[in-house]
């Protein structure tokens, strides 16, 4: 099963808890660190993944010591872009550019909040 069907299928399960009452659950479609440094577009996904798994909602640790340094000596952004219902109007994303991101926190909500 090719990642994007496993990601539609993850994004359409969100979908229907939350149509059952149940709080909706943030999906994680992709988590960028060091696009600013050539890096490619969901290269830490599999972390952002994993710290939010199951969780209605969570903080994301901005670091290599969590992401790793995939461009060592750079100053790396960092982007996270998750559904919470599907269809383009369901992405949310927030942004932490290269400047600032070593050390922010990130927060990946339904709510609209980060």
């Amino acid at each position: 099963m090719s990642s994007r069907w496993a990601i539609a299928i993850a994004a359409g399960l969100a979908v229907a808890v939350a149509a059952c009452g149940a709080p909706a659950r943030p999906v994680v479609l992709r988590a960028t660190y060091g696009a600013s440094c050539g890096q490619p577009s969901g290269n830490v996904t599999w972390a952002a993944e994993r710290a939010c798994a199951g969780m209605a909602e969570c903080d994301l640790l901005v670091a290599p010591v969590v992401l790793g340094d995939p461009a060592e000596g750079c100053a790396k952004d960092f982007e996270v872009v998750w559904a919470c219902r599907t269809g383009p109007a369901g992405e949310q994303r927030a942004y932490v550019p290269a400047e600032t991101s070593n050390g922010a926190r990130v927060r990946v909500a339904c709510d609209g909040a980060n």
